[in-house]
């Protein structure tokens, strides 16, 4: 073998050896790192003390008395209750993911009705709304309504009282006449709604002619309480308290 053939054979031979030492580190560099879909909303959302001095410096000597984050995963506000200079209780709302100020409503009295519907009619146009209340959640004035779309399909929606904002909906298909929702399907439901509910007894009952499954429970702060539900349709006729004597 010649001087220069074996020149060309080592220096094969060390292109190999270096490619098998190098071939690890090409699978150990680096990877980017990308963010779960489920924590990109969270990830977008502003810092609720940007958005308390953006108060602060819009409306002047103002005192902050509560903020609460709300809505949907992809459509979360901000609510900001302050008093004003004269004493007033006001509720701004932002958008939680821009920062952008949807409006500021007063909190003396609900919105009325008529406003409320608006929010309902652009988020819901085809619907018809069959009946609509005020009720407290958790502490919160809300106004429940409840619509029925061109699908016969029913929704029951829950907004702020005061700004008409949207905090959350769901939608259900009307029972075939005749048939019933499960006891457990109720169930389910009122512990989604209620944390920490105790359920005492239950039973089937009519109610002016109508279906109705009546629950007995402890709520979380162990007060008794007494549900009924249209066991066609799972709607929360009544929610009451009721004396620690009553079966």
């Amino acid at each position: 073998m010649t001087q220069r053939s074996k020149t060309n054979s080592l220096g094969i031979l060390l292109f190999f050896l270096l490619t098998l030492l190098l071939l690890p580190w090409a699978y150990c560099a680096p990877q980017k790192l990308t963010t779960p879909p489920e924590h990109q909303a969270l990830k977008s959302i502003i810092p609720l003390e940007q958005l308390i001095r953006q108060t602060r410096k819009q409306y002047g000597d103002i005192v902050i008395q509560s903020t609460r984050l709300t809505g949907p995963d992809k459509e979360r506000t901000y609510l900001i209750d302050f008093t004003d200079i004269n004493h007033l209780w006001q509720r701004a709302t932002y958008n939680a993911h821009t920062g952008k100020l949807l409006g500021k409503n007063s909190l003396q009295l609900p919105m009325p009705i008529e406003d409320s519907l608006v929010f309902l009619h652009k988020k819901h146009p085809d619907s018809r709304l069959i009946r609509t209340w005020l009720d407290s959640q958790e502490g919160h004035l809300m106004r429940i309504a409840e619509l029925s779309d061109a699908k016969k399909k029913r929704w029951k929606v829950i907004q702020d009282a005061y700004t008409g904002l949207i905090v959350s909906e769901q939608s259900y298909s009307l029972t075939p006449k005749g048939q019933v929702i499960s006891l457990a399907q109720i169930l389910t439901d009122a512990k989604n709604k209620h944390k920490g509910m105790v359920v005492l007894r239950t039973r089937s009952t009519l109610k002016d002619k109508t279906k109705v499954k009546e629950i007995t429970y402890l709520d979380a702060s162990r007060t008794r309480r007494k549900m009924v539900v249209n066991s066609a349709t799972g709607e929360v006729m009544s929610d009451t308290i009721i004396s620690a004597l009553a079966i």
